[in-house]
């Protein structure tokens, strides 16, 4: 863990790559009950990553948030997520892959609530 926090704040940034940030939400809608679901991933130029997700389910009133700390690299267009941070976790993954197409991230992997299918680019400054 000291590693990867020496590895988040410490070391500069690579200058030929700007830190990128993604984010998705899904919201299901039922005559009785809303489920919303928030994801936002920055992944940082030094090769370090934050995940922040978070559900809201009104059925029961209840409102749960993860954040993930971990490691990437990116091997010709597939971003390799390694989670390093919290161990072990609520959503049961260690590692995730996703293809970069036109600066959209999509899943490679399936089933997992923590984990969206689809992280759109958000746009800065506009």
């Amino acid at each position: 863990m000291n590693i990867l926090l020496f590895l988040y704040f410490i070391i500069p940034l690579n200058p030929n790559y700007q830190d990128k940030q993604y984010s998705h939400k899904d919201v299901v809608c039922s005559y009785s009950y809303t489920v919303t679901k928030q994801w936002n991933l920055n992944l940082k130029g030094q090769g370090t990553f934050n995940l922040k997700f978070s559900k809201k389910d009104t059925r029961y009133k209840k409102e749960t948030e993860s954040d993930f700390l971990g490691t990437w690299v990116n091997k010709n267009d597939t971003i390799i997520l390694t989670v390093s941070a919290p161990l072990p976790n609520d959503c049961g993954f260690k590692n995730a892959s996703y293809i970069l197409s036109k600066d959209t991230l999509k899943s490679l992997m399936i089933g997992n609530i923590c984990l969206p299918v689809v992280l759109e680019p958000i746009k800065i400054g506009l």
